[in-house]
């Protein structure tokens, strides 16, 4: 058969894909041989062991050649052993990122995170009351984000006004304000 032809005699060379896949078979040949010598070893077949230098370059060839490499943290060869540390925990991790990001996202509505901001903001917070307005901070008061003046309270407070004169952000509703900043929890990190 013509190198210059492909198997069905069409005017591709089947050559590229033949050299392509030769990185593969040769870690295939690697994994399958070293399978069998450590399965030889308990069996008593070998009676030349590998020195852990030739053990070391054997496992870097078998990482180089094979998809672990791509997943590899640390690698770590000492007389103990070879110890590999896969991003398998960093998945874990990020996966864990992701879910505070939503419990912090969504720990308060939109509504709420509005009061804190505003309070934490120079000058004054108009406000006018109604129920909803009232709901929202007490619950930003339970979590212990806001905090009422002494003689103060959501109660008392006159139908309008500036909300500065009767709640103040906590240190715990600024440090929220900012992780929510911080982990870019509304999409992008905001600016200032």
């Amino acid at each position: 058969m013509d190198a210059s032809r492909g198997p069905d005699g069409a005017g591709r060379s089947w050559l590229p894909g033949a050299l392509a896949l030769l990185p593969r078979a040769l870690s295939l040949l690697l994994l399958v041989l070293a399978v069998a010598y450590v399965v030889a070893i308990p069996l008593g077949l070998v009676t030349i062991r590998l020195g852990q230098g030739e053990v070391a370059v054997l496992a870097v060839v078998l990482l180089v050649n094979s998809g672990v490499l791509g997943e590899l943290q640390e690698l770590a060869i000492s007389e103990k052993g070879v110890s590999l540390k896969l991003r398998d925990q960093v998945r874990r991790l990020q996966g864990e990122v992701e879910a505070l990001r939503f419990l912090i996202k969504f720990f308060v509505n939109r509504y709420e995170l509005d009061h804190l901001r505003k309070l934490a903001a120079d000058g004054a917070f108009p406000y006018e009351r109604w129920v909803r307005f009232d709901e929202e901070l007490r619950h930003l008061r339970a979590l212990g984000l806001l905090e009422t003046y002494p003689g103060q309270g959501i109660t008392n407070m006159p139908a309008s006004g500036d909300l500065k004169e009767h709640l103040a952000i906590t240190e715990d509703g600024r440090s929220y304000l900012r992780l929510r900043d911080q982990w870019a929890v509304d999409g992008e990190a905001r600016r200032g």
